[in-house]
């Protein structure tokens, strides 16, 4: 399946990135803040509520692809995002990589994707915590596309804003998709998006445990209601030393 897809936008459901959407922008923001609220009080946070430290802390795409390219193998590296990074093709998490992105300072920091292309590919190890990845606003795109034998967890923040048009499943999972892959979501929000089948996220044979996190409000527009946030193509619990060999 290529990664890279050309696809038609209908609407955008999450957080916009225009100026003249600056009121549902503010409106983004209230919900968040309550959503930490809600977090403090048992619910789900879109928040950073780990301890985690940034080894390095970046506010720009140069910045950004440095700092994972220079992080050291095989070893969790922690990159701060201190502001919002608009990306001008999809963000690469290499095989040999373990690297968490996470929101630091105030708000929901945004990691934009590229027109027609997903915002992150995960072909190592990706973690996400109190960040936003979505596409800007008339742009078209997945969220998040977890290769095979790669892994994917989410701690906080949310996916949303992320759509794919078409009729195949190439055009499914528009928040994440797994392939032959782990996604661990142990909290934070998948919302918004809009896909062929599991607007959220689309399986095919992954690992997927969900223990926390809400997916929630997503499309599927060539798929029943009940495909509209989680589509699962299959799903085993085999742990991810025993996912199939590259083909």
């Amino acid at each position: 399946m290529e990664n890279n897809v050309k696809v038609k936008a209908k609407f955008n459901l999450g957080c916009l990135f225009s100026k003249k959407f600056l009121f549902v922008s503010l409106l983004c923001l209230v919900v968040l803040a309550l959503s930490l609220f809600i977090a403090l009080n048992g619910g789900v946070s879109l928040f950073p509520l780990g301890t985690k430290t940034p080894d390095i802390v970046v506010g720009s795409e140069v910045e950004l692809l440095n700092a994972i390219s220079t992080a050291p193998d095989n070893a969790e590296y922690v990159i701060g995002l201190n502001r919002d990074i608009v990306l001008t093709d999809s963000l690469e998490i290499p095989v040999s990589k373990n690297i968490t992105l996470m929101g630091v300072g105030k708000g929901v920091w945004r990691l934009v994707g590229a027109n027609n292309q997903n915002t992150i590919n995960v072909n190592g190890s990706l973690t996400i915590d109190g960040i936003c990845v979505t596409h800007a606003d008339g742009d078209v795109g997945r969220g998040v596309y977890v290769e095979r034998n790669a892994t994917f967890t989410m701690l906080g923040g949310v996916i949303s804003g992320n759509i794919l048009e078409g009729s195949t499943r190439d055009y499914a999972g528009g928040g994440v998709f797994v392939s032959y892959a782990t996604f661990v979501m142990l909290g934070g929000e998948i919302t918004g998006n809009t896909a062929t089948s599991g607007g959220g996220m689309y399986s095919i044979d992954g690992y997927v445990d969900r223990p926390g996190g809400k997916i929630w409000g997503n499309t599927a527009t060539h798929a029943t209601s009940s495909y509209n946030d989680v589509a699962e193509a299959s799903i085993t619990k085999r742990p991810p030393e025993d996912s199939p060999p590259s083909e």
